[in-house]
């Protein structure tokens, strides 16, 4: 007999909804990656993220294009490449979206080095992996995070699977302070 308690696929879609039901005005902020001048940012909330994500869900069913994360005054020029813009994609989609269920084995995420220190070298995470790997995390003797801290993410978004930390977040519920592509004192403060 199998136990029926909490009976739901651990994926990653219950990360964000749980930050949204928790945390839902919580504030996230971001220092654009065109701001020159460090005076740009861009502040949401884990509901707003939700509901963002929740938009643009819908069109990312399998990979025919590129997605830059940008508007379209700041879309590069790569030729050759299906390259699509994020804000353009998501004005163009309803809120409307239910998070699919699937097996939780099913890969979520795809982690590669040069071979920095040896040869190249991959890992491809599944969802249940990353939301256990989250669920650790919220140990009091690991990190000690709760809701009512503000975090600033120092490592930038390409190194060591940062999406292991961008995944804790919703569940910690702390606001959070991204510096943008610059690194000085001006640069990194919202």
């Amino acid at each position: 007999m199998q136990g029926l308690m909490q009976d739901r696929p651990l994926l990653i879609s219950s990360l964000i909804e749980h930050a949204a039901t928790f945390h839902p005005d919580t504030e996230i902020v971001s220092r654009l990656p065109e701001d020159t001048h460090h005076s740009t940012t861009h502040r949401t909330t884990w509901r707003g993220l939700r509901d963002r994500a929740r938009q643009v869900a819908p069109q990312l069913k399998s990979v025919r294009a590129f997605v830059a994360m940008t508007d379209r005054a700041h879309m590069p020029a790569i030729e050759g490449l299906k390259l699509l813009c994020f804000e353009e994609l998501l004005d163009a989609q309803s809120g409307d979206c239910v998070w699919p269920e699937f097996d939780e084995k099913s890969a979520s995420s795809l982690c590669d080095t040069s071979g920095t220190t040896g040869n190249p070298k991959g890992v491809l995470y599944s969802h249940r992996s990353t939301v256990l790997h989250t669920l650790m995390a919220l140990a009091p003797d690991t990190f000690g995070i709760s809701s009512s801290e503000t975090l600033l993410l120092i490592v930038p978004m390409f190194h060591a699977k940062p999406g292991a930390r961008l995944m804790r977040r919703p569940w910690w519920g702390p606001s959070w302070c991204c510096r943008g592509r610059t690194w000085t004192g001006r640069a990194s403060t919202p």
